[in-house]
Parts: structure tokens; sequence; C-alpha cells
């Protein structure tokens, strides 16, 4: 009877353990031994024998940046952004393939098989779809200029490129405390109130997934969206009645997904009360 007792707990224990495995954060594919080993923007290890040549991204607006940065676009075999700074980052841009935008093609991605895909941190099931078809993830930390700063310092380590990593955080730091000192004795009086407008008319763009507040405070500017909305979600729809009502200085519009425009607002009659557009300081943030 006791060696039964002790046959069944060490079955529950061995099942225990099994189920504690399968809901780790690991990449699929993570070997402690391998010689190239980082932790991604969502808390991931995520390792490899060797330096990645073949990239793959299904968020190419934001993702296909930190390449282009460290210099190794010749390395990306497909994305799903075509906009003019693709075109003039890679010379046969027409002829890049696609494995998916939102939602991961998992055939496409099974038939590049590239040594790496790269999302941004909220992709968890394309993480999941492309470890099923044999290909290891990399979640990209966006959230904040630190984040951004950890995601150069580990790509430069998986592409084996860590000195213009160190180059890239180096320039950007340089930038940033530029702009800190010129702002930092604006008093209130002299800043701006500004406001990010999301996707869809009504909502705003906040600090949650991107640095564009981080951004617009940096710069000596004051974000009219109170804190409980900012770090409520990403896109917060707050309606176009209360965005007139806060009568931001400026506008800001994230063109790379919004269905507004500069042009648009600037021309519509709905829009002309408000200061922004009477002062001329509607802006696209590229």
């Amino acid at each position: 009877m006791k060696r039964l007792i002790a046959l069944i707990l060490a079955v529950m224990m061995l099942v225990g353990m099994t189920a504690c495995s399968s809901g780790t954060t690991d990449d699929k594919f993570y070997n402690e031994n391998d010689p190239i080993q980082v932790v991604d923007g969502a808390g991931r290890k995520v390792s490899f024998t060797e330096p990645v040549k073949t990239i793959a991204t299904s968020w190419g607006g934001t993702c296909d940046s930190y390449i282009f940065a460290l210099g190794v676009q010749d390395r990306l075999v497909a994305t799903n952004s075509t906009n003019d700074f693709h075109k003039l980052m890679i010379a046969d841009m027409d002829s890049m393939k696609s494995v998916g935008r939102w939602a991961l093609d998992k055939e496409a991605l099974a038939d590049l098989s590239p040594d790496l895909f790269i999302h941004g941190v909220g992709g968890v099931n394309q993480f999941k779809n492309a470890n099923k078809v044999g290909v290891p993830c990399i979640a990209l930390g966006l959230n904040t200029f630190d984040d951004v700063a950890n995601s150069i310092t580990m790509l430069g380590k998986v592409f084996g490129v860590e000195d213009r990593a160190a180059h890239v955080n180096a320039c950007t730091k340089e930038i940033l405390d530029l702009v800190a000192e010129r702002t930092a004795n604006l008093s209130d009086e002299q800043k701006l109130t500004v406001v990010v407008l999301g996707e869809e008319a009504g909502t705003v763009g906040c600090d949650i997934y991107n640095t564009v507040e981080e951004m617009v405070v940096l710069a000596g500017g004051i974000s009219v969206v109170p804190e409980d909305i900012a770090k409520k979600t990403e896109l917060t729809n707050v309606g176009l009645e209360t965005i007139f009502k806060w009568n931001a200085d400026s506008i800001f519009l994230t063109n790379y997904f919004t269905e507004l425009t500069v042009d648009g607002i600037m021309s519509d009659s709905s829009w002309s009360a408000l200061n922004a557009v009477k002062n001329n300081r509607v802006y696209a943030i590229p």
C-alpha cells in the first residue's frame, strides 16, 4: 500500500510539473545550452545557436524600424508594410512576401521558414502559431523609451551586431537628452496642450503600446488625456464630443493606421472651432 501511495504521489507530482511547464512563457525552441540567449519584451526566454540570418514580421510598420536601425534589412524576408520608408530601405520591396498582418498566416510562414519571427508584445497568438510551424519568436517591448532601448540591445545580440546596437542607443540618448535640456525650464504657461488621436474618430492613442505621449511630454507638451484614461488601454474611445471639449492646442494623428487625416480635419467645418485647427497645429506622426 505504501509503495502504491508513493507511486500515486510521484505520478501526481509529474503531472503537476508537466502542467506548470505547459504554461511557460518561454519560446518553444528555447535551449539553455544555446550560445545566444535573450529575454524578450514579454519576458520570454529565446535562444539561438548562431546570429539570425532571415527575419519575418507581421507588424512591419513598427518592428521593421528596429531592423532598419540595426542595418540588417537585407535579412528581412517577409513584412506586411509597403510604405515609402520600406521602399527606400529595401531594393526589391515590390517582391517582398507577407506572412499576414494582425493574424499570422501560418502556411506562408512555414513555407518561408525564417530563422526568426518578430511581433509586438501583444502578439501572443502569433507566437504560439509561429512556434507550431517551427519558427522561433521574439516579442518587442514598445511601451517606453527604456523598452525601445532594451529591444535594440536584445536584437543587436540576436543579429550579431551588438556594436551597432550600442551606437544606436547612444545616439538616441544623446538626442533625447538634448530635447530634455531644451525644454526643462519651460513653465506650464509656455507649454502647448496636446491630444494624440487613435485609429477611429473619437479614439485617443494612449501610452500603453506606444511612446507617443512620452515624446509629447519630453518635447514640452502637456497631454490633455486624464491619466486614468491614458492607462486604461492603448486606444480608448472617448467620443468626439470629449475630444472637442478638451480643445487641445495641438492634434497629432498616428497616421500609420488612423482613418483621420490632416487635410480631412483641416477642411472639415466641424473641427474648425478647435484651437489646433485655428492655429494650424494638426500633425501626422510618421
